[in-house]
Parts: structure tokens; sequence; C-alpha cells
């Protein structure tokens, strides 16, 4: 059906949950990555479309949050 073969792997393992994210990047804590996850309309990281929500769990893009954090000014 697909004439060229998805890159769905390499795609999902950039999405990772909260829990997963703190347990990669220890230098944030689950209390600090929730807080963030919950303002995120406001501290911008919708902009750069670094989380992406299905049903009730939130998902982080690991390079977008990266992307982010760097170009924060506070």
């Amino acid at each position: 059906m697909y004439s060229t073969p998805l890159k769905t792997q390499q795609s999902l393992i950039r999405w990772v949950d909260q829990l997963q994210f703190v347990t990669n990047h220890p230098q944030f804590d689950k209390a600090q990555i929730r807080y963030l996850m919950r303002n995120r309309h406001l501290n911008g990281l919708d902009d750069y479309k670094a989380v992406k929500k299905l049903g009730r769990k939130l998902y982080i893009h690991e390079q977008r949050f990266v992307d982010w954090f760097e170009g924060c000014e506070k």
C-alpha cells in the first residue's frame, strides 16, 4: 500500500511520557516537569510543539523541549 517505508520507530522514539523524561534527564524532577506541562500554554512549550496530549497522558518531544529550554530568556 505504501511506496516508501514508514519511519515510525524513529519518530516515535522522540516522544516520551513525563516519567521517562525525568528518568532520561535527572536534572529535572517530576514536580517541575508536571508544572511545566500544566502551564505549557503560558510558558511557550505549545509554541514549540514540544508537548502532545493523547487521552489524559502528556508526551514530551525531547529535541523540541531542548530547543524551548535553550530559547528561554527568564
